[in-house]
């Protein structure tokens, strides 16, 4: 299996590590469909991979069954069989856990956690069917280090942790890797302009992230090794 035999399913794809990643697998000869809840965002993105790379767009709210569904039956009829998906649509919501509103944490798990289930649920009978997949969720530095502030955020990545290191055992046999990647501090937007202003120096890019995704990747294809675990902090640290 080569780079060009890949169908690359990447969600949270208009900006950030999504974006990123899409250009890397674009890139490489890769096909890329790339998701995320706002169609302009998406054809901007497109834009910047570049008209002559085998890229597809799919509006998609990862939180949303019909939307899920929907996209996934288009991609079946289309015969874009995904054998590469990324879990990378994530909300962060930063505050106390007291004055932290119901409704920011049904958001939060509605995305970073559902997403991961509802993506991951659709593309899976085809890679068991072919005995071959990697999927790929893009958690957080949160989910080992302790961050004032960030309790709901770190317990919906703890969530997907606990979920996919079950799932790998599940699909051990199936030729089904799964790689959780833990980011450190990442520029991108969700962080305040305040905030990437004074630590943007000391954060990594997201083309840094992406280029040790798909370097582990290519590991994974051209061996029987799974990487199961991938940290990545600036040199610097943690903020």
């Amino acid at each position: 299996m080569e780079f060009k035999d890949l169908n690359v399913w990447i969600t949270g794809a208009s900006s950030g590590i999504g974006l990123a990643l899409a250009k890397l697998f674009a890139r490489r000869g890769s096909t890329v469909i790339i998701s995320s809840r706002n169609k302009e965002k998406l054809l901007s993105a497109m834009q910047e991979i570049g008209s002559d790379q085998r890229v597809f767009l799919f509006p998609c709210d990862v939180s949303s069954p019909e939307d899920v569904k929907s996209v996934y039956d288009k991609l079946s009829v289309t015969n874009l069989n995904v054998n590469v998906l990324i879990n990378n649509a994530g909300k962060y919501f930063a505050g106390p856990f007291l004055n932290f509103s119901l409704e920011k944490f049904d958001e939060t798990f509605a995305t970073n956690v559902r997403g991961v289930f509802l993506c991951t649920q659709a593309v899976l009978p085809k890679m068991v069917e072919q005995n071959f997949g990697i999927i790929v969720n893009i958690l957080s530095v949160v989910v080992t280090k302790t961050f004032v502030n960030s309790s709901v955020y770190s317990a919906s990545k703890a969530a997907v942790l606990a979920m996919s290191k079950s799932l790998r055992e599940e699909l051990r046999s199936k030729n089904i890797k799964i790689m959780n990647v833990y980011p450190g501090a990442t520029l991108t937007n969700i962080w305040s302009p305040n905030v990437a202003d004074k630590f943007g120096s000391r954060m990594m890019k997201p083309e840094e992230i992406a280029t040790a995704i798909v370097y582990n990747i290519d590991v994974m294809l051209a061996s029987g090794a799974m990487v199961e675990e991938l940290i990545v902090r600036p040199q610097l640290g943690d903020l």
